[in-house]
């Protein structure tokens, strides 16, 4: 079979389509766009131009076929972004932690710029990231590297009382406390041994409506942790990335409303009108609401159109030349 082959404009398309649906469209410090593209956006591609040959129509869970976009006529930057939108939210849904992981590690070693990242072929594409073929290879090397720079952090405790708040306590049995500092976040990563700390979420401790919780039980030790995006909650880990334990899983499923916390099925509830008993307290910051309101309004039509707005330039020109050295 002749391998598919994507032109430079359709890869930049896949790869920032890719990058919105994990929302990660807004790293654009250090050259970490450029890691993404030779690691898990190469691999993107790779994997999707395999499937080409196969099939670009459908692909199947068990018998039940999936649209990937393929059936679309014509080649315009919309139809391109109709075809890679389907296909990255697809990708996202099946392999959406480990990409989440694999993105941790690369935001992490380009913040530090760490040794490996200038370490680049003839290409000047990074060597540590050429070597891993699949997103298995990624995820490996992602988890081997977080180990090694895990075992950097030294324990800080205790922290300055400002660089954590309680937002909630349970009695003297559990609290939910929020992480306010980038030492903070350190020791919650030394804790739960996942990479929150070392440097790629500290950005977002400065961002409007991100926060990073963790939860605690009744002697101040961590169980799990927590991210809310607007009120939505968009990461809720364990030790190690594992699935947190039961009883954080009743702890944050008992306080999110009062909290003006959503999950994803309860957005989902609310966008369908069956959300009646999820409806925010009174005390629910009103952009919060808001945002919930125009996100129940988002189409796949008005994301194509915005992606169409943005021009090479707002991810910076590493990430085109990036995706030129794929030869994709």
């Amino acid at each position: 079979m002749t391998k598919i082959r994507y032109s430079q404009a359709e890869a930049t398309i896949a790869i920032k389509a890719l990058m919105k649906e994990l929302g990660i469209d807004n790293r654009r410090h250090f050259g970490f766009p450029e890691l993404f593209v030779a690691g898990p956006g190469r691999v993107y591609l790779r994997g999707w131009s395999k499937q080409d040959q196969v099939d670009p129509h459908f692909v199947y869970n068990g018998t039940i076929p999936v649209s990937i976009g393929g059936c679309l006529i014509g080649s315009t930057d919309a139809d391109l972004g109709v075809k890679w939108f389907q296909r990255a939210a697809y990708y996202v849904d099946r392999h959406g932690d480990d990409l989440s992981h694999i993105v941790d590690w690369l935001d992490t070693s380009a913040t530090q710029v760490l040794s490996w990242t200038k370490n680049l072929d003839e290409k000047r594409r990074p060597k540590k990231l050429m070597k891993c073929g699949t997103l298995a290879a990624l995820k490996a090397e992602a988890d081997k590297q977080m180990r090694q720079m895990l075992n950097t952090l030294t324990n800080r405790s205790p922290l300055p009382e400002a660089d954590e708040l309680t937002v909630l306590a349970l009695g003297d049995v559990y609290s939910i406390v929020r992480m306010m500092s980038p030492a903070a976040l350190d020791a919650e990563s030394l804790a739960m041994r996942h990479c929150i700390g070392l440097g790629s979420y500290d950005r977002q401790l400065e961002w409007p409506g991100y926060g990073y919780y963790s939860i605690r039980d009744g002697n101040n030790a961590s169980l799990a942790t927590v991210e809310v995006i607007d009120g939505l909650i968009t990461q809720f880990c364990g030790r190690g990335n594992n699935p947190p334990l039961e009883e954080a899983f009743q702890v944050v499923s008992a306080v999110k409303r009062h909290l003006g916390w959503m999950t994803g099925s309860d957005l989902a509830r609310y966008r369908q009108g069956n959300a009646s008993d999820e409806v925010p307290p009174d005390n629910a910051d009103m952009h919060w609401i808001e945002l919930l309101i125009e996100r129940g309004k988002i189409t796949s039509q008005a994301r194509i159109a915005q992606i169409e707005r943005e021009d090479a330039s707002a991810i910076g020109a590493g990430f085109v030349n990036s995706v030129q050295r794929l030869g994709a």
